[in-house]
């Protein structure tokens, strides 16, 4: 014991992983090789003992936290992206797909995860993901793997991501039961992920010896009125439900209305209630009176 405080006095070995940590920042940003060594190093499993001495735990400890460090501040100088929204509905919103971006929005339906992650590999030109995640029990592990992965692209290239969870409704309540902690470990990878202002969670309800609580305004939530039905017209009042939720956050834009098209119908000359004619009384002939 003697010898490892003389050596440690002496500077041969770091015992303080916060001294060792700033140790190794300060050779990372003053040497290249330190540099590289340190972003391609995922940490330490050997190191030369010294005197019997191992501080294998140490120094590992010591790198992941500059590790971490370094980052966030790459996280932290990400320029936020501008430009248009994108929303990844559940199946009900195909009346909002077929709308197409007249609505305002790019909305496509995303009901299992591997639609989710095709649609997401799809968006890069977009800058704000609002995204309802699947109720789909039977998933693949891949599948979410790969979609976490596109979200992560999407960060770094200084995009957003709005999240939250599909409605529940008497219909689908024990799936969305035994979905709840999928959506919470999404949301909480994601959210360390992303940078400053790059990730909103919509979504803060629990279940409580089997009973759903959810809180209100959340999209969870806003389907309640529609009791075992969830269709028509349900992806837009969740998209609203989301917008408002997050207006202190981030700017969605406002789904914009569609005019209806009113159906013409071609009518012959003379035909229909509508046509114009004309009232002129016309020239009477004496033939017309029957004289000569």
């Amino acid at each position: 014991m003697a010898a490892k405080i003389k050596f440690w006095r002496d500077g041969t070995i770091c015992l303080d992983e916060e001294a060792l940590q700033k140790v190794i920042r300060l050779a990372y940003d003053k040497c290249m090789d330190w540099t590289e060594f340190v972003c391609v190093t995922e940490g330490i499993k050997r190191h030369e003992k010294i005197e019997d001495y191992g501080f294998e735990k140490t120094y590992d400890a010591a790198l992941k936290k500059v590790k971490r460090e370094i980052e966030e501040e790459e996280k932290a100088k990400r320029p936020i992206k501008e430009g248009s929204t994108a929303f990844a509905a559940p199946a009900a919103a195909a009346l909002l797909e077929k709308d197409g971006p007249k609505r305002g929005i790019s909305t496509r339906v995303a009901s299992t995860f591997l639609q989710l992650k095709e649609i997401l590999n799809e968006w890069s030109a977009h800058a704000i993901w609002v995204i309802v995640w699947p109720l789909e029990q039977k998933f693949k592990e891949d599948e979410v793997t790969e979609v976490v992965r596109a979200c992560e692209r999407h960060f770094e290239n200084g995009g957003r991501i709005v999240s939250a969870w599909p409605p529940v409704v008497a219909k689908n309540s024990e799936v969305w039961k035994k979905m709840i902690d999928i959506w919470k470990l999404l949301d909480a990878t994601l959210e360390r992920r992303a940078g400053s202002g790059q990730f909103f969670r919509t979504a803060n309800s629990k279940i409580e010896e089997g009973k759903i609580f959810c809180e209100l305004g959340a999209p969870e939530s806003c389907l309640s009125f529609y009791g075992t039905d969830c269709t028509v017209g349900c992806a837009k009042v969740v998209y609203e439900t989301i917008k408002r939720r997050t207006t202190n956050s981030v700017e969605l834009p406002e789904l914009k209305r569609m005019e209806p098209q009113l159906l013409r119908t071609a009518a012959s000359e003379r035909g229909g209630m509508w046509a114009e004619r004309s009232w002129v009384r016309p020239t009477k002939r004496r033939g017309d009176l029957g004289g000569n």
